[in-house]
């Protein structure tokens, strides 16, 4: 609240402005009153028109998830665009438009729409997740090297902050293929290991590789010693998790043996399953 005191000697005003149990008093001169009671209400309007676009941002971000979830990814595109605009600063609206785009493979659109949501949200692990799938498939398909290059790096960025997420692993090692450097696959775990040495999930990957190689070699007793020391990852993670309250690996990540290969699924594929929603969905 702002109160108004005049003192007719000095022909200053006095402006009391008064939140909650604080006040501030300010003494000012008949200009500098007019300049502030010109200005105040222009202040207000601003903050009530930003405080409405995000209310719109929100609700249309909302609309276009459902969108999205129904499989019209052209609607959804356009309602995650309208939402942007109308909140720039909304990075879940960015984010759908960039998920949007790589479904409909308008990669370009997606790394850019991508790399200005991680300005707004840097530690949102869905969107770097999306961001290095785009440059990845963007590369994969144009055959350039340079986005190729970009999603080994991005990836081995997002892998050392995220050691848990199997999708990022997937991805990071087609970069690798496709660059024709999959031989340094595992120095790159191997260095993520040094920062997270008990990442149940970085462990099966390392021990997965091992597994390949075994069964290249046709060492069939040392692939199925390696299978019995996932599974004892496997059950030594969940106790810990259902004793600490926690969300057990069993729920990031399923593991399949099946004519000596190992298939991990990530938490959300897992979850859109069961849901029966499109596996790509990530929002």
């Amino acid at each position: 609240m702002c109160r108004l005191d005049r003192s007719k000697a000095t022909s200053r005003h006095t402006f009391l402005f008064i939140s909650g149990t604080r006040f501030w008093k300010f003494h000012l001169s008949v200009a500098q009153s007019i300049v502030v009671l010109l200005t105040l209400p222009l202040v207000f309007a601003l903050v009530i028109v930003a405080y409405g676009k995000q209310t719109d941002g929100n609700h249309l971000v909302e609309q276009a998830k459902r969108a999205f979830v129904e499989g019209h990814f052209l609607k959804a595109r356009d309602m995650f665009s309208q939402a942007s605009k109308a909140d720039p600063q909304n990075a879940e609206a960015l984010y759908g438009y960039a998920r949007c785009s790589h479904m409909l493979h308008f990669y370009n659109e997606a790394v850019a729409a991508y790399e200005k949501a991680l300005k707004l949200a840097p530690g949102d692990e869905r969107i770097w997740e999306g961001y290095i799938e785009s440059l990845l498939w963007g590369g994969t398909i144009r055959s350039d090297r340079r986005l190729l290059e970009q999603a080994r790096d991005e990836g081995f960025e997002a892998l050392s902050r995220w050691p848990d997420r199997p999708s990022l692993y997937r991805a990071f090692l087609k970069a690798l293929m496709e660059l024709k450097e999959a031989q340094e696959y595992g120095r790159y775990l191997e260095s993520i290991k040094e920062r997270f040495p008990k990442s149940p999930v970085l462990f099966i990957y390392l021990q997965r590789m091992k597994l390949h190689a075994a069964n290249q070699a046709k060492r069939q007793q040392e692939a199925d010693q390696i299978k019995d020391l996932i599974r004892s990852e496997l059950a030594s993670a969940n106790q810990e998790a259902i004793s600490n309250g926690t969300l057990a690996p069993a729920e990031l990540y399923k593991i399949y043996c099946a004519r000596d290969e190992m298939t991990v699924l990530s938490r959300d594929t897992i979850g859109a399953e069961r849901q029966g929603q499109p596996l790509a969905l990530r929002l």
